[in-house]
């Protein structure tokens, strides 16, 4: 996961957007088969790590898009952020949060 988010990197440096976000599409396949195979268990910890890198990896693919001047694909990377962080997920799911929210 970790080497094709650094060549992920080392392609957005160069300006070379469409091979970056393959190259962090391929992470997150990695990274989705590590956090959902039942034969690996993983602690909380270890999940928060999956949770912020398959974040990061979003967030780098919506950089991308935003470079291409891809507006919506941007926009929708960068929701996908969200996706799997349970604290902020609870924020807006939560009747007694969301009453003080408001």
């Amino acid at each position: 996961v970790e080497e094709h988010k650094e060549k992920g990197n080392a392609e957005f440096k160069r300006e070379r957007y469409e091979r970056a976000m393959k190259e962090y599409d391929m992470a997150l396949e990695d990274l989705m088969t590590v956090a959902y195979d039942k034969s690996i268990v993983l602690g909380k910890r270890k999940w928060n790590d999956v949770v912020v890198l398959r974040s990061t990896l979003h967030m780098n693919k919506s950089t991308c898009h935003y470079k291409l001047e891809r507006w919506q694909q941007s926009a929708d990377e960068a929701n996908e952020c969200l996706v799997g962080n349970v604290r902020d997920e609870q924020m807006f799911t939560d009747p007694l949060i969301r009453a003080k929210v408001k």
